[in-house]
């Protein structure tokens, strides 16, 4: 790791006891496998048949067409109810998407997705640089509609051809393929084994998109999740969470008090930037769960502008692990309510095959070790327990930023000067190097600091951007909110006096306005520009996107200075990478958990954005 201007205590999260060795085997219900419309005839069939071998039941099928119903396309990835088939320990746990499936119906299908898989694999050719493909939605089973891949040729200028506007990634950046067939641009489509529950809302998370908090009342819908899908409260056995503000009665109720009773001490524990809130907790938590070990640490933070800032949780389960990385710190208004619109990341991670060759550490991973290793602690903590998942199907790439002055080797590492090294990589790997498409961004954030002419435009190079919108509420905003008014935006922090400095970029202000009315405490910035049309006339468009817990602040994001880079703040985001995408602008608006309205309006002449002072 990276030496820093001070030492750093070694850190990290406690772990439960490791599973048994015959659950590492349990990790293919999340196999990801491309369908030809031949492959989806073929489960259906067998899916009907309740097993019967693929290849009768394929011919009888179409040997009596006619007369006999076969399961559609529709039934498959419009299912009344997700089964999670829970199997014996020599079995692998699977949960497959279909309607009155039977256990052993389950099993078949995922045999034969298997076998389709691996014909696949064998039949792949290379695909030729510059394609764009149009595959699923994939974390939202209902919002399959069409399995079928149309893949075409990527002009320089123009003319990328596919049948349909959904979400396409290119195939150089395909990050859900594997390492072997990223190189070979494959496109990698979903199976309808994305999970749900009885009453709709999601079980398993594939860290392909960003997710807009769900206000009470409001129905599921693919693009937002609420507190309890993100929480594993019945499945988990440690938890992790890191907040800068903490409310600790919400939390008991909320949290504690649901967690299941168990023979097995389940650890939480909490990582505060407030040391009062640690010391509150023998006040509060209650001493009749002797199945609970609930562990809260303060992070010191040596300069009195910086702080422990990170909204990270993650949740250990029987073979998987759970990273969360959002906007919101642990209350009740924040979490659960969601009085102020949040944003959040979700991936589920299985338990390493310890005789498979995934032995080296991911990039993920190392960011995450380091992040967590940097935090100096009382009590210390430690993270062996992540060195046993697999993170290298990470579907996001973090950006940390760790308080300390860096230099040399290490100046990249962490804030804006580690976002700018990740954007490059991926730009290269899209062929732009380092003059991408993409020209304008929009951040939206809820807090604003000094900035100063040179550090705005160190931030807008680190994105490879000439125009950086700053989308923040207007009073008018704040007054408009439902139920509070202007009340409703205690999140919201800019000074009237550094607003009015002469560098402040004030003609870069935009307006946050949200589709819900309420004030965004979400902290996120994305880039949208068109790369091209398809064949039909449609727009192809190249998009990235940065989400979690900076700020647009020298604080969060670090400064360049005579000696070095030097950061105050504790901060962690993911960034979705930029890739091409066959969709309108507002699906992709979506897929990024953007609340505000896009693009946003520019600040009139007459309107300024809304104070609140700093305490």
């Amino acid at each position: 790791m990276p030496k820093r201007s001070y030492s750093a205590s070694s850190s990290a999260v406690s772990s439960s006891s490791s599973p048994p060795p015959h659950h590492r085997r349990r990790h293919k219900r999340a196999k990801i496998v491309e369908l030809s419309d031949d492959d989806e005839e073929e489960i259906a069939v067998m899916s009907q048949s309740g097993g019967r071998n693929a290849g009768e039941a394929k011919e009888s099928s179409r040997s009596s067409r006619k007369g006999e119903a076969i399961m559609s396309e529709k039934t498959l990835k419009a299912p009344t109810a997700a089964v999670a088939a829970e199997q014996d320990d020599a079995n692998e746990e699977v949960h497959l998407v279909s309607s009155n499936s039977s256990r052993n119906t389950n099993l078949s299908l995922l045999s034969a997705s298997r076998r389709l898989n691996k014909k696949r694999r064998q039949k792949q050719s290379v695909v030729p640089s510059g394609r764009v493909h149009a595959s699923e939605d994939e974390d939202d089973a209902s919002s399959h509609k069409n399995s079928t891949k149309v893949a075409a040729r990527a002009p320089p200028a123009a003319s990328v051809c596919t049948s349909q506007s959904r979400v396409a990634s290119t195939s150089q950046t395909a990050t859900d393929a594997s390492p072997s067939a990223r190189s070979q641009g494959a496109s990698i489509g979903r199976l309808s084994l994305v999970t749900h529950d009885a009453s709709g809302r999601k079980t398993y998370f594939d860290g392909s998109r960003f997710y807009k908090s769900r206000r009470s009342g409001q129905p599921i819908t693919p693009n937002d999740v609420d507190l309890l899908e993100l929480v594993p409260i019945d499945r988990a056995t440690s938890f992790y969470f890191s907040s800068f503000g903490w409310d600790v009665e919400w939390f008991c109720e909320a949290i504690l008090a649901k967690i299941p009773p168990s023979a097995t001490k389940k650890v939480v524990q909490v990582i505060v930037g407030c040391k009062h809130q640690r010391d509150r907790v023998t006040e509060v938590v209650p001493t009749t769960r002797t199945d609970l070990e609930l562990r809260v640490v303060h992070t010191l933070v040596k300069d009195r502008y910086g702080s422990m800032h990170s909204k990270l949780w993650m949740f250990e389960m029987k073979d998987e692990i759970r990273i969360v990385v959002g906007t919101a710190n642990l209350s009740q208004c924040e979490s659960q309510d969601f009085i102020w619109n949040q944003s959040f990341w979700a991936q589920d991670f299985p338990l390493k095959n310890l005789s498979s060759s995934r032995k080296k550490t991911s990039e993920f991973q190392e960011d995450l070790i380091q992040f967590l290793q940097a935090h100096e602690t009382t009590p210390s903590l430690h993270t062996e327990f992540l060195e046993k998942y697999d993170f290298s199907g990470a579907r996001a790439t973090l950006v940390t930023s760790i308080p300390g002055l860096y230099n040399g080797s290490s100046i990249d590492q962490y804030g804006h000067a580690s976002l700018h090294r990740k954007l490059r990589k991926a730009f290269t790997q899209l062929g732009e190097g380092t003059t991408p498409k993409n020209t304008r961004a929009f951040y939206g954030c809820s807090s604003l600091g000094s900035l100063s002419a040179t550090f705005f435009k160190d931030v807008k190079n680190s994105m490879f951007v000439s125009d950086l919108g700053i989308v923040f509420p207007t009073q008018a905003d704040a007054d408009n909110i439902p139920m509070y008014g202007a009340s409703g935006a205690g999140c919201i922090f800019l000074s009237r006096s550094q607003y009015n400095k002469g560098t402040f970029p004030r003609e870069s202000f935009y307006r946050a306005s949200s589709r819900n009315g309420f004030i965004n405490h979400a902290k996120i910035c994305l880039s949208i520009a068109p790369v091209g049309t398809d064949c039909n006339g449609k727009t192809i468009l190249q998009g990235w996107a940065l989400m979690g817990s900076h700020n647009l602040s020298v604080a969060a994001w670090g400064r360049r200075q005579k000696n070095g880079f030097f950061i105050r703040s504790y901060e962690i985001s993911v960034l979705l990478p930029p890739q091409r995408y066959a969709c309108t602008q507002q699906e992709l608006v979506d897929r990024f958990g953007v609340h505000f309205h896009f693009p946003p309006k520019k600040y009139r002449v007459d309107e300024e954005p809304f104070f609140r002072e700093f305490q």
